[in-house]
């Protein structure tokens, strides 16, 4: 009986001993868990100058500019010019019917010269004193009356004779030979684009800073390597109500005429340079809540290492690959610059800049 005692008692304390144990070992603090350093890339906290512009669409006008047209009727009997050529002040575009009027020219002509000789007759007689001081007033009005006409007749066939009012540039012929133009008809675009004005609204709070003389850059989508550049030339003294807005217009040499009436631009005042905090845009991790920066910091429970720490900035303009930093960041920080998605408050990181982005900065941390 002993012999079957004693076996049983050995595998229950086995069996004991092996539960305590394990029971032991799950009671025990478990070894907190610790993800391994995150690599990232980082970029230095800098302070950089940067021009303070107000940028704005734009659109382009001509400072001289017009729809040529006739301000009488007629037949058009002669055309002087082709769609597209260059032509100068003064240079007939086109010519109307002026037969009538030549006829009637010639007839006012002979009755100004009958005129003009009963006046000298009458003068001759007045100093003789053989006609009264009225009939010799009479006969003064009626040389008057006579060469008035003449000199109506002659601006009307003149004005049958449409020229350019300006040098310029013609567009594309809208009319005829033998058409018969009405007043007000367009005959043919002229545009001088030697200079052209850049025409733009902006906010009232920009009055302030804006001021006649300042420079203006002019970019264009049919240019896109090339930069115009002018001056302020006028600031509209009346806001609209409406908007609460005022009118910018700007002068742009334009000698090439690259630039042409109406067309859409991106114009800039340039107001003068400040300093600002700026970083590189892949810094910024846009959460719903907010905008956030990871800082680098040096790591308490590991002298050698680092760790990020989580922090809300609050963002300003933005210039090619950086973005200015309005509050929540000092000059010298250095912030994570890639990556900043895997990242979280307290993380462990490590520095590898060998695959750094060409954003002119040192880590101040030894890579690690």
């Amino acid at each position: 009986m002993l012999k079957k005692i004693i076996p049983i008692s050995v595998v229950l304390l086995l069996a004991f001993g092996s539960f305590v144990f394990i029971k032991k070992k799950q009671l025990e603090t478990p070894i907190s868990f610790q993800f391994p350093p995150e690599s990232i890339t980082t970029a230095l906290v800098e302070n950089q100058e940067w021009e303070s512009v107000i940028s704005v669409p734009a659109t382009i006008k001509t400072v001289k500019g017009v729809l040529v047209s006739s301000e009488i009727s007629g037949i058009i009997t002669k055309i002087h010019f082709k769609s597209g050529m260059d032509v100068l002040k003064g240079a007939p575009l086109i010519d109307l019917n002026t037969s009538s009027e030549i006829a009637e020219l010639e007839s006012a002509l002979a009755r100004a010269e009958l005129s003009k000789i009963n006046l000298s007759r009458a003068k001759k007689l007045l100093s003789s004193k053989t006609i009264a001081r009225s009939e010799f007033d009479t006969k003064l009005a009626e040389s008057k009356a006579a060469e008035a006409e003449v000199k109506a007749l002659q601006a009307l066939i003149d004005k049958k004779q449409i020229c350019a009012p300006f040098s310029g540039k013609l567009g594309i012929r809208s009319v005829h030979l033998g058409e018969y133009l009405k007043p007000g008809t367009t005959i043919v675009s002229l545009q001088n684009l030697e200079n052209v004005y850049v025409h733009f609204t902006t906010s009232q709070k920009n009055l302030s800073t804006l001021k006649v003389g300042q420079k203006i850059r002019v970019f264009s989508d049919a240019w896109t390597n090339q930069i115009f550049t002018g001056n302020l030339s006028v600031i509209e003294p009346r806001i609209k109500i409406a908007t609460r807005s005022l009118q910018i217009l700007g002068t742009i040499p334009n000698p090439e005429g690259k630039l042409k009436p109406n067309m859409f631009v991106k114009a800039e005042v340039i107001q003068g340079i400040r300093n600002v905090i700026a970083i590189p845009a892949t810094a910024i991790y846009h959460r719903s809540y907010g905008s956030i920066v990871f800082v680098l910091k040096p790591n308490p429970q590991n002298p050698e290492g680092l760790i990020v720490e989580e922090r809300f900035v609050s963002l300003g303009k933005s210039k090619g690959d950086y973005i200015e930093i309005s509050e929540g960041l000092k000059q010298g920080e250095e912030v994570a610059a890639t990556g900043v998605f895997k990242l979280s408050n307290n993380r462990a990181v490590s520095i590898d800049n060998q695959k750094a982005l060409d954003y002119k900065t040192v880590s101040k941390f030894k890579d690690q």
